[in-house]
């Protein structure tokens, strides 16, 4: 076996011990966050400013927010969405909520949504990080730079759950 063989036999042997270890950590550090997701989430099923749409996504999405698979859906489907970006924007802008203080606690929970899920599964969330690196430069001449967050968390409340429904394991 040669040095470099060595080298990477030792290299993959380290990352398959470390990635338990980091995904402990991981999940000690989120947890907090993850509290929080909760407890928006429960504020928001009970808000009378948001539909019953975003009510089922919020739903989902808690159901959700523990899954390493809605990353990978994440992933395959961010570049789907750029096929039909305009008309998904509009659609998703259709939806917005009237009241200040539930949109703060949606953008809130949005993004505590995706933090969970990032922490889920963080390999294939550099995946999406690349993605959305590449939308930047799409989105930024368009001024639709500031909607990047909300087209994440669409692809995860809409695709994400299917893994659920795919599988068997129905809702909670």
């Amino acid at each position: 076996m040669t040095t470099l063989e060595q080298a990477a036999l030792v290299a993959t042997v380290g990352a398959i011990l470390a990635y338990p270890l980091v995904m402990r950590w991981l999940a000690t550090r989120v947890h907090p966050s993850r509290l929080r997701l909760a407890d928006l989430g429960n504020e928001l099923m009970e808000s009378p400013h948001l539909s019953d749409a975003r009510k089922d996504d919020v739903r989902e999405m808690l159901v959700d927010a523990f899954d390493w698979r809605v990353m990978v859906v994440v992933a395959i489907n961010l570049p789907l969405a750029a096929f039909g970006l305009r008309r998904r924007l509009k659609a998703m802008s259709q939806d917005r909520i009237a009241d200040p203080d539930t949109r703060q606690m949606w953008s809130e929970f949005s993004a505590r949504f995706i933090q969970s899920i990032a922490a889920a599964n963080p390999l294939v969330t550099v995946i999406v990080l690349v993605e959305l690196m590449l939308f930047l430069v799409v989105l930024f001449p368009l001024g639709l730079i500031r909607r990047l967050n909300d087209l994440v968390v669409d692809i995860a409340a809409r695709h994400g759950s299917n893994t659920h429904h795919h599988q068997g394991y129905g809702h909670a």
